[in-house]
């Protein structure tokens, strides 16, 4: 049985805005590679301090 406030319109439009900031963020004061593990996009060589990782904007997982 799904959970209904894990999987619904709301989470993945709520999922999908904190992965645009989250890029909007991390991919200009990045200073490393940009790259894909698994469905997190990691942008690395940030400066100290700061920890930007963007969740899927998929959604998440079933």
């Amino acid at each position: 049985m799904k959970n209904p406030l894990l999987d619904s319109p709301i989470s993945r439009a709520g999922c999908s805005f904190a992965t645009g900031v989250a890029l909007v963020i991390g991919v200009p004061l990045s200073t490393g590679r940009i790259r894909f593990v698994g469905d997190l996009i990691v942008c690395s060589g940030l400066p100290a301090g700061s920890s930007v990782a963007a969740a899927p904007a998929s959604g998440g997982s079933t």
